[in-house]
């Protein structure tokens, strides 16, 4: 565990030598941020509110979603990619270490270093701006409870996207599965627009899938809105995902090493 451990470390110091790019990355969501301020503000200019938002309500959603901007996402799918396509798992798998828990550490440690400047930078406006921060509970329960699900919807996170990442032993460029992912994430998990709004059916469709636990369910904690009930549903829609998605990743990665070692021989 301890060579994790260092991989962790080093990792982790690396994301911290491109900060440059995360903090510009981040600034651009805070201008999306922005942009939605004056499209709600249209929207509500004649309305009170929109289901149960106001102009405050709302933009404290998205001003919390930037929390969650930085986790697992097609970056590793990418990565995997590359690593797969320019040959260059050939060196890690000779390392006398399992290869899988090396790149998960390895993508965990960037992972890590990025979140730091992301919740630097939007913890800093949720708490410096008053109307957004009556609007958030800060309690050992709510953090209690958002630290469980950060943790588990990370762990999903990654290993929904090793598996796209896998595919590159079968595919020229996974760039397709990419785009559709990321697309239908953002909506799934609550990044475009509050869950809460959509179609009951829907909602009550969401309740049983993963995705709006990586995100949405984690802003309703903080503001809130959640149920112990609903929470102990969270948490276990994501163990059990996770325990899938960790089967099925496990029987791919063996059947696409078989073939990228047939191939590379």
């Amino acid at each position: 565990m301890k060579k994790y451990l260092q991989i962790l470390k080093i990792s982790v110091i690396s994301a911290f030598e491109y900060r440059t790019t995360v903090i510009s990355s981040i600034l651009m969501y805070l201008i999306g941020v922005g942009t939605m301020f004056f499209l709600w503000n249209k929207l509500i200019k004649d309305n009170v509110t929109i289901g149960s938002y106001n102009l405050n309500t709302i933009m404290t959603y998205y001003l919390l979603s930037g929390l969650f901007i930085t986790n697992f996402n097609t970056r590793t799918t990418k990565h995997y990619e590359r690593l797969i396509q320019n040959g260059d798992l050939n060196a890690i798998l000779i390392k006398p270490s399992s290869t899988s828990l090396y790149l998960f550490f390895r993508e965990l440690g960037v992972r890590l270093g990025i979140n730091i400047f992301t919740f630097l930078i939007f913890f800093s406006f949720i708490v410096l701006i008053p109307s957004i921060r009556t609007n958030v509970e800060i309690t050992p329960y709510t953090l209690a409870w958002t630290g469980s699900f950060f943790v588990l919807s990370n762990i999903f996170l990654y290993l929904f996207f090793w598996i796209l990442g896998i595919f590159a032993f079968w595919v020229i460029t996974t760039s397709g599965l990419r785009n559709i992912a990321m697309n239908l994430m953002n909506i799934l998990k609550g990044q475009w627009f509050p869950l809460d709004l959509a179609p009951p059916l829907f909602q009550r469709v969401m309740g049983f899938l993963p995705f709006q636990y990586t995100m949405f369910y984690q802003i309703q904690i903080l503001t809130g809105k959640s149920r112990p009930e609903s929470n102990i549903q969270g948490i276990t829609v994501l163990i059990l995902s996770s325990i899938i998605l960790s089967l099925f990743a496990a029987y791919l990665w063996k059947k696409g090493l078989r073939r990228y070692e047939s191939v590379g021989g």
